[in-house]
């Protein structure tokens, strides 16, 4: 999350050094790091990290594959609806469509932030 003002791990640009430099888990990552909580008895995953300004809504799909093939049967929580928006957004769908393709890539659960009005 870019100088986000309610996260406490929001990030700043590189010439700002707001609480250490932005950084990107890789898919394989992810996968890994899903099957290690899976066999540590986890059952849900939580993913949220912000408006990244190169992800499409595909970064957001790319991501529960990879959680989901490192760990087929845990619970993904993730996403903000503000994350979600922008994914639908990029691909120029309808948000009831978009979250219908999230949910069949295995999204379980959205946290509740980011819904401010």
């Amino acid at each position: 999350a870019l100088k986000c003002g309610f996260c406490a791990f929001s990030k700043g640009k590189a010439s700002e050094a707001l609480r250490g430099p932005a950084y990107l888990v890789p898919l394989a990552e992810v996968a890994r790091r899903a099957a290690e909580a899976w066999a540590r008895g986890a059952t849900e995953v939580c993913m949220q990290g912000g408006i990244h300004p190169s992800f499409t809504g595909d970064t957001y799909l790319d991501l529960l594959a990879a959680a989901k093939a490192g760990a087929p049967h845990i619970h993904v929580h993730a996403f903000s609806p503000l994350e979600v928006h922008q994914g639908a957004a990029t691909l120029g769908l309808p948000l009831h469509v978009y979250l219908s393709q999230l949910r069949a890539a295995g999204l379980g659960s959205l946290p509740g932030t980011a819904a401010e009005c």
